[in-house]
């Protein structure tokens, strides 16, 4: 099953007019690290989103749009409802994505419940990918992940 996908220059025009309003944004704490309260979804995102997995999504836009400042490699994995969805980050600054493995052997949110996410001696990596500006990593939300420290572009979708 195909679990992730990596992209680059995925917005045409660049990520200029994403970090213009970055700098007005305000950001909330969320669950994730800190959230803007703006959220920037171009009206053809279905179809980019489309093209890259090579398959219909339909972005969730209650749940899309909005820019994540990551705490430094907090691992986690995503809210999902079900198995047909997908998560997807643009990086606006360098970042890098990591996906981990939990000492259980598990590296999927179904495959464990009770794990403690903040004691790293329990996590090795097993994929780290480096993002400039403009490239992007399409995830299985329920996979254990973590983002460095640069901005990015969330979004979620359903893949149909």
């Amino acid at each position: 099953m195909l679990q992730c996908i990596f992209f680059e220059d995925f917005y045409k025009e660049g990520v200029g007019n994403y970090k213009t309003a970055i700098e007005r944004a305000q950001f909330v704490k969320s669950k994730y690290g800190e959230d803007s309260t703006i959220k920037l979804i171009n009206p053809n995102i279905n179809n980019a989103f489309s093209f890259v997995l090579k398959s219909k999504v339909t972005i969730l836009r209650k749940h899309s749009g909005f820019f994540r400042k990551p705490p430094n490699c907090l691992i986690h994995f995503e809210d999902f409802s079900t198995e047909d969805e997908w998560s997807a980050v643009v990086a606006i600054e360098p970042t890098t994505f990591n996906l981990y493995r939990h000492k259980s052997g598990a590296t999927k949110a179904h495959q464990t419940i009770d794990v403690n996410y903040r004691y790293l001696p329990d996590w090795d990596y097993y994929t780290n990918i480096l993002l400039r500006p403009n490239q992007g990593v399409m995830f299985r939300p329920w996979l254990f992940h973590s983002l460095e420290s640069g901005i990015v572009h969330y979004f979620r979708m359903n893949e149909s």
